[in-house]
């Protein structure tokens, strides 16, 4: 705000200095009007804000004139009219500084010719009112007023724009230049005023006028101006200098030229520089630059194209430009003519060879350039070496479209190949294969994700073998894998293929000196009956998929309508899952354990139940695995726990003498941290005594992490609690990894079981269980037994308990106390004090 209230007390100060210069020059007649320059500049330069200082002082130079208020009021609003009219009339003036040629021709017109024209006439008007003469001297009046003001208008205003923008031209290398160009125009003005009445040497000046443009620009011209004004009106030659109209008209003269030449100059002086721009940023720019000729021949070429080409300005210049001939790409070369023709221009990518014979990709840009009629007569080429971009390109759009631990294409890949396949088939039938490992995540949680990683690259590689080159192969995530057959001419051909995976996938493999075997279930879904869009096609394979699962794992199921009802009730299934827990829609069934000694009850196990509200009673094999899916499991796992423990405890106060139950561990549930606590937890909530409550785990579980399994197994083994190795014999079971562990007992797999004593293999095998886990000092059970025999062959092996439907299935609570009640099983024990820890 400061500086502007500065600069309006300078344009006051300025403009009624050079009002009473031009009233103290002007001899009572018009012809040096400094004012009306100043006044006309000010406006162009500093805007509206201008008008203040210049209407606070505009009264200044009627007053000295003798006018009276009238006359001082009419004259002083028209020394603020004329500048604002001059304004009005040069929109956008000398935009950046540049006062160019079309800027000086405006300004020719709105200052001598309207400006001055309208202030020279509204003034002898005013002027007739105040002072009446004769129609001679009005006219006389008028014709200097006219040229006073379009003088000065033409000296001050570019010396004004100059001052502003120009000051490098004179500042301070030719400033001793310019006082040299004054003085020689003020010796030669004082020498003219002694020819008096030789109006005609007043062009004597041009030459100085030319040089003062050429060197100086405006800044000189106005200086110069001035210089000859003021010496004019204080050497009393009135009546040959400025008193005279011609002399005054050749003076206007010589000032136009001036402006127009320096303009002139300022043009080629701006054009120069962006001509020798123009060829700094050609020859250093960092992409290749061409220029040919109308037909294609090169004309110019810049130092990187002779550094990406190879080709030296002597090998190009004069050459028929390939960039319009590219080899075996006919399309593009008529798309670029055709735009280059349209639109002027064309850019997009090609490949160019360079003088060793090297080809590379290069991004080419073409511009055409026309003359004033319109005629093309240039292409400017500019391109640059595209090998790391386009390298750089396609390990991006690998990356975005492979997975990157088999290499094979990901889900967003198979989405665009079926969108393709979908867009193209015209009812042709293709087939979507999904296919999922059975039990990865077993070996992946108990060997680790190195070997799962190993194996899954492993899967990836025996796929590939397989399938052809044509059929699109992707791994849509964990261990599932997508087969997209193009060419599925029937679907006994679709079948084939699926069991040429099948059987490539169960065969051994090694890794890390492990001997795995892995198995898969396929789904099928194929277009159009099973489906009409990629995302209905994906979802009936996966649906056939789990149908394959649910059918024993191992074998390839075809998508049917009905599977869509199967996997909606598998949805409602999971959704109500998530509110068993609150609505308390899950009881404990227990299955007493048997001692073959004695005959009596050994334990019980807990296992969960379902009762859903439209399902009735669901067995945990048909909802555990959602659970663990859904990581529901832990919330689940930890009720059991509390719920056993409450159950057992009451038995115990009601004098029942049950020896223990067992409660099964979920992986997850094993690997928390807080485990520990939440067992001691249980038993001090519910007062049961550790050495009542058996917890049992798989092998897989600890194998995961040993270490910190192992810490685990001691803690709770310090709190009295019994623990059992479950489903022993599956899986990677090693017996000399027991000795590690704190376990008390361990539990035969059923599948073991259920072939004896006929099945000799099962025989050996569980014999061989049985005496090594007695000679480690570990309690052994027998899961699953459902006949005499199998009963009689487990004693004789020695096995120390048995539980199955030979003695009973899993019962509610109160059904249980009843079986033991009636088969005598368990003695009572009203005393019951055994302390929880």
């Amino acid at each position: 705000m400061r500086r502007i209230w500065l600069q309006q007390l300078l344009i006051a100060l300025i403009y009624g200095i050079s009002s009473f210069i031009s009233w103290k020059l002007s001899s009572g007649q018009h012809l040096f009007s400094l004012h009306a320059g100043i006044g006309v500049a000010a406006l162009l330069l500093a805007g509206p804000r201008s008008i203040l200082p210049l209407a606070l002082v505009s009264w200044i130079l009627p007053v000295l004139q003798g006018y009276p208020l009238q006359g001082v009021l009419a004259l002083s609003l028209l020394n603020i009219v004329q500048p604002l009219l001059v304004q009005a009339l040069l929109p956008k003036f000398a935009l950046g500084g540049e006062l160019r040629v079309k800027d000086s021709m405006r300004l020719l017109f709105a200052g001598p010719l309207v400006g001055a024209f309208f202030a020279a006439s509204c003034g002898v008007v005013i002027e007739s009112v105040f002072f009446p003469a004769s129609t001679t001297l009005l006219f006389f009046d008028w014709i200097s007023w006219w040229l006073g003001d379009a003088l000065f208008i033409l000296i001050v205003v570019p010396f004004c724009f100059g001052l502003q923008h120009q000051r490098a031209m004179i500042w301070p290398n030719r400033l001793a230049e310019l006082l040299l160009v004054v003085a020689i125009t003020g010796l030669g003005a004082l020498l003219l005023s002694e020819f008096n009445g030789h109006k005609e040497l007043l062009f004597l000046l041009f030459p100085l006028i030319i040089w003062s443009a050429l060197r100086f620009g405006h800044v000189g011209n106005g200086v110069l101006g001035i210089v000859v004004a003021l010496l004019a009106a204080c050497s009393q030659f009135g009546n040959i200098w400025l008193g005279g109209v011609l002399s005054t008209l050749l003076l206007l003269s010589v000032v136009v030229t001036g402006v127009v030449l320096a303009a002139s100059n300022q043009e080629d002086f701006v054009a120069a520089k962006g001509t020798r721009l123009a060829a700094q940023v050609f020859g250093s720019a960092s992409q290749g630059i061409l220029i040919t000729d109308a037909n294609a021949r090169i004309v110019a070429v810049n130092a990187a194209f002779c550094r990406i080409t190879g080709f030296e300005p002597k090998d190009a210049i004069g050459h028929i430009s390939r960039m319009f001939k590219q080899q075996g790409q006919l399309d593009i070369n008529r798309k670029m003519l055709d735009e280059l023709n349209t639109y002027g221009q064309w850019q997009g990518e090609m490949e160019d060879k360079r003088k060793c014979g090297e080809v590379y990709p290069a991004w080419l840009s073409i511009s055409a350039v026309r003359d004033e009629q319109g005629r093309m007569t240039n292409y400017v080429g500019v391109f640059s070496d595209y090998t790391h971009r386009k390298s750089a390109e396609q390990r991006l759009y690998y990356l975005a479209n492979h997975d990157p631990l088999t290499g094979l294409y990901n889900r967003m890949a198979l989405q665009e190949k079926l969108n393709h396949a979908v867009l193209s088939a015209d009812d042709k039938p293709f087939a979507v294969l999904f296919i999922d490992l059975d039990r990865f995540k077993t070996i992946n949680d108990t060997l680790g994700h190195e070997v799962g990683d190993a194996l899954l690259v492993t899967v990836a590689q025996r796929l590939q073998t397989v399938v052809s080159e044509y059929d699109v192969l992707a791994r849509i995530g964990g261990d599932e894998f997508t087969i997209l057959l193009e060419d599925a001419e029937s679907l006994e051909q679709v079948s084939l293929v699926a069991e040429d995976l099948r059987q490539a996938l169960i065969q051994p493999c090694v890794i890390n000196g492990q001997e795995l075997f892995v198995s898969c279930s396929i789904g099928v879904s194929v277009y159009p009956c099973d489906g009409k869009t990629p995302a209905a096609l994906l979802k009936n394979a996966d649906v056939a998929m789990y149908r394959a699962k649910e059918t024993g794992k191992n074998n390839v199921q075809f998508f049917a309508a009905n599977m869509n009802e199967m996997a909606f009730e598998h949805l409602m299934m999971e959704n109500g899952l998530r509110h068993a827990l609150e609505r308390q829609q899950f009881c404990l069934h227990y299955q007493p354990k048997i001692d073959l000694a004695s005959g009596r009850l050994s334990g019980l196990e807990s296992l969960i139940r379902w009762n859903h509200p439209s399902l009735g009673l669901v067995p945990p094999v048909s909802f555990i695995p959602l659970a663990e899916e859904s990581g529901l499991i832990v919330a689940i796992g930890e009720w059991v726990l509390f719920e056993a423990c409450r159950q057992m405890c009451v038995w115990l106060k009601a004098g029942l003498d049950i020896p223990h139950v067992a409660v099964n561990l979920s992986p997850r549930q094993f690997q928390k941290e807080n485990l520990v606590q939440q067992v001691k937890e249980a038993l001090v909530q519910s007062g049961l005594p550790a050495s009542r409550l058996e917890l049992e785990i798989t092998e897989s579980m600890i194998m995961q992490d040993p270490k910190r399994a192992v810490q685990t197994l001691n803690e709770l083994k310090l709190m009295g609690v019994m623990l059992a190795i479950d489903d022993f014999g599956t899986g990677y079971s090693s017996l000399s990894n027991l000795k590690h562990f704190p376990i008390d007992s361990l539990k035969i797999d059923r599948s073991f079981v259920e072939g004896l004593p006929e099945d000799s293999d099962n025989a050996a095998i569980t014999e061989a269980i049985i005496a090594m886990a007695r000679k480690l000092r570990l309690t052994v059970v027998g899961e699953g037994v459902e006949t005499a025999q199998q009963m009689l062959f487990l004693r004789k092996s020695g096995c120390h308990s048995v539980q199955g439907y030979l003695y009973s299935r899993a019962l509610s609570a109160d059904d249980l106390v009843a079986y033991l009640a009636h088969e005598g099983l368990v003695k009572l024990n009203p005393s019951n004090k055994e302390p929880v820890f």
